[in-house]
């Protein structure tokens, strides 16, 4: 058997190892509650599972070489892409929530779970994401993460006043504003939505929040 056969078999063999790798990922991708999407490091859409279809309304075959920026909302930052990219190299996955624009125009408000996907020799190749409707939040406030957080951890909020040494009508205040804040309807739904959608965790940034957008609740990625 000449060389050039050997070669252009391996070559077929591995190109059919790739191409059923794909498929494999694909078919998991599109068993998962959240959307899937993959980037390329300059930010192209190379895989975009059924649920992102469903979320955006782009077919696959529709953004799948168009780039990422094609979802961003207008007045998004231009480098919203690289930032997030070096945001992952330096300090591993991340959980954003960013407003995003489908195919309709309509907006909506995602989170994202981002982790960097790199090449067989360790090299950065690009990003996916999973990613679910965001809840209806809006940013707290350092103070509201404090006291937020001593809720989920059962303080009453005398208690609250006296650890923070503030005063109980302050605390009552901020209590209600956190309540408004996360849409709860009293202070066992806010710590379970803390606790779901790790509001607390110092990695999940809400960046650039505008208006809610829709009210949903799936579970978190």
């Amino acid at each position: 058997m000449s060389t050039s056969i050997v070669r252009t078999s391996a070559r077929r063999h591995i190109n059919e190892r790739s191409a059923w790798r794909l498929n494999l990922l694909q078919q998991l991708a599109d068993t998962l509650e959240p959307a899937v999407l993959g980037v390329d490091i300059d930010g192209t859409v190379e895989f975009w599972s059924v649920q992102a279809e469903q979320l955006f309304g782009w077919k696959a075959s529709e953004i799948i070489g168009q780039s990422v920026r094609t979802i961003h909302a207008e007045g998004a930052a231009v480098n919203e892409f690289e930032e997030i990219l070096k945001r992952c190299m330096a300090h591993g996955p991340q959980v954003l929530e960013r407003t995003r624009i489908k195919k309709s125009g309509e907006r909506v408000r995602v989170r994202l779970a981002i982790n960097l996907v790199r090449d067989d020799e360790g090299r950065p190749y690009g990003l996916f994401a999973l990613v679910t409707r965001a809840p209806v939040t809006r940013p707290l406030t350092q103070r509201q993460r404090e006291i937020l957080r001593h809720i989920v951890a059962g303080y009453t909020d005398p208690q609250i006043a006296k650890v923070l040494s503030i005063g109980a009508r302050t605390v009552d205040a901020h209590v209600a504003a956190i309540l408004a804040r996360l849409g709860a309807s009293n202070r066992a739904e806010a710590s379970s939505l803390a606790v779901q959608f790790r509001l607390l965790d110092d990695n999940v940034d809400v960046g650039d929040f505008e208006k809610p957008i829709a009210d949903h609740r799936g579970p978190h990625l």
